[in-house]
């Protein structure tokens, strides 16, 4: 993929979400991924200014978005949906750099969530995505949201 393909793409990725950051949070509500650096670095401010991340009842968190599960401070709604699979790679040759973006992607989730998303087959390269809801990841370690 040549450098104006990569660059055109992210920016369509980054634009593909529909989130609200407040003073003290982030309300994830539809969130298609992006770039996984990107996310990390933006998860490291979210860590650094202390604010809480929210994945609300019918939100819709996919690819990179479900790295907001490894915030400090994070919650899932019962009924939100998050879509996992394997790391698309930009780079050259594609599957190493797709492996190694997999691993680092699967780092940001808790230990319980992090085996389901490898014995399950959600991390093989070539799945679109698996999904869980909220309720489901919760039994695997993330916090569900306390009710309003």
């Amino acid at each position: 993929m040549n450098k104006l393909a990569f660059i055109f793409l992210s920016v369509a990725l980054s634009a593909c979400s529909i989130n609200s950051e407040g003073r003290d949070a982030l309300y994830v509500g539809y969130d298609e991924g992006g770039v996984i650096h990107n996310r990390a670095a933006q998860i490291d401010r979210l860590n650094a200014q202390g604010k809480q991340v929210v994945i609300g009842n019918g939100a819709v968190c996919i690819s990179a978005c479900t790295m907001y599960l490894g915030a400090e401070n994070v919650c899932v709604k019962p009924n939100a949906y998050l879509g996992f699979h394997g790391a698309i790679s930009f780079g050259e040759p594609g599957v190493k750099d797709g492996e190694y973006w997999t691993d680092y992607m699967a780092d940001y989730y808790p230990p319980a969530l992090r085996d389901w998303f490898y014995r399950s087959g959600a991390s093989d390269l070539k799945v679109v995505w698996m999904g869980l809801s909220g309720r489901q990841v919760a039994k695997m370690g993330v916090p569900l949201c306390d009710e309003d």
